[in-house]
C-alpha cells in the first residue's frame, strides 16, 4: 500500500528545510538544530502502523524556535478524523479531528506555528463541463525577533484518499496547490516551499519543487491522474524566518483544489462526499417540455 510510507516522511521535512535557505542559514542553526527537529519527527509513528487502525486520512503540524543553534524548542500535533478518541501508538498521541495545530514561542526570540485541516469540501466553480472543489487547507508562519543565530519555523501537511464514481474510461482529474509566501522585515527575510503528490510522498525542499522567497513568493503546482481506482493525495509545506540581526517574519498560505469532469462524483476517507453536479431546475423543465411535445407529436402521427 503506497500510503504506508507517509508518516515516515515528516522526519525528513524540517530536517532538510533549513538547508533549502542556503549555507549561511543552515550553518547558523547547526547540526544540533537539525538533529533536534529530526528527533521530534521521528516520534511520529509510521503510516503503516496507523493504517492498522483504519487511518487513511489525517493531518500533521509542527513548529520550532531556536534561541541559539544549541537550544531548540519544538512542538507538533498529529490528528486523524478516523478516531473517536486519542490513540497512543509508540508513545505518540494521535488526536481525533479534522485539524492539527502546533505553536511554539520563546519570548524575545521568535515563534513558529502551523495548522493543517480538512474542512468540508466546497464547489468553487463549474464551467465547460468540469467542476473545481476546495480541499484541505494548510498554513504556517514563523517570526524571528532580531537574534542572530536564532529563528522560527513551521510545517504542515495533510493526506487523504479519494474514490470516484460516474466516470467514463480515460477521463482525467487534477489537483492544484497554490503557495503564497509573505515575507517582511530585514531584506524581506523568510523562506518557504511545498509540494504535491498523487500516490506517493514528496520532498518540498528539493528541485523541481519551488523555493519561495520575497522575490519569488508564489507558485502553483499541479498533479494530474486518470480517474479510476482510489487516489491518494499528499501535500505539505514549510516556512522559516531568517536568522539575521533584524526582525523578520514569514507566512505561507496555500489553496488546494480538485478539478473533475462534472459527471464524476467523489468520496474521501476524511468523510466528504460530493455527487456529480445535477442539471439546473430550468434544464429539467426544458427537457420535460421536450418530452411532452414528443408524446403529442407521436399521437398526432398515429391518429392521422
Amino acid at each position: 500500500m503506497k500510503s504506508a510510507k507517509r508518516f515516515g516522511y515528516p522526519a525528513l521535512l524540517l530536517c532538510l528545510a533549513p538547508l533549502a535557505a542556503g549555507p549561511a542559514f543552515a550553518q547558523s542553526y547547526s547540526d544540533t538544530f537539525l538533529q533536534a527537529l529530526g528527533a521530534q519527527y521521528s516520534k511520529i509513528p509510521s503510516f503503516g502502523t496507523l493504517s492498522l487502525f483504519g487511518v487513511t486520512a489525517g493531518e500533521f503540524a509542527a513548529s520550532a524556535v531556536a534561541t541559539t543553534p544549541a537550544s531548540v524548542t519544538t512542538n507538533y500535533q498529529l490528528a486523524t478524523p478516523a478516531l473517536s478518541g486519542p490513540l497512543t501508538v509508540g508513545g505518540v498521541t494521535v488526536d481525533p479531528g479534522l485539524t492539527a495545530t502546533s505553536s511554539t514561542s520563546v519570548g524575545g526570540t521568535g515563534s513558529g506555528s502551523a495548522t493543517a485541516s480538512i474542512p468540508p469540501s466546497s464547489t468553487v466553480a463549474c464551467s465547460g463541463g468540469s467542476c473545481t472543489y476546495q480541499l484541505s487547507n494548510l498554513t504556517a508562519s514563523a517570526t524571528q525577533l532580531g537574534i542572530t543565530g536564532a529563528g522560527g519555523g513551521g510545517a504542515a501537511g495533510a493526506f487523504d484518499t479519494f474514490t470516484f464514481s460516474g466516470e467514463t474510461t480515460g477521463q482525467m482529474g487534477s489537483f492544484s496547490l497554490t503557495l503564497d509566501l509573505v515575507a517582511t522585515g530585514t531584506n524581506g527575510s523568510g523562506f518557504g516551499g511545498g509540494c504535491l503528490a498523487v500516490g506517493a510522498t514528496c520532498n518540498p525542499t528539493i528541485s523541481p519543487n519551488p523555493f519561495l522567497t520575497a522575490n519569488n513568493p508564489t507558485e502553483t503546482l499541479t498533479a494530474s491522474f486518470t480517474i479510476g481506482s482510489a487516489v491518494e493525495l499528499f501535500d505539505t509545506l514549510y516556512v522559516l524566518a531568517d536568522n539575521s540581526a533584524g526582525l523578520s517574519s514569514a507566512t505561507i498560505d496555500p489553496s488546494l483544489t480538485l478539478t473533475l469532469p462534472s459527471n464524476v462524483s467523489f468520496k474521501t476517507a476524511s468523510g466528504e462526499t460530493f455527487s456529480a453536479v445535477p442539471l439546473p431546475a430550468a434544464a429539467w423543465l426544458f427537457l420535460s417540455g421536450l418530452g411532452a411535445l414528443g408524446v403529442v407529436a407521436r399521437r398526432r402521427r398515429s391518429e392521422s
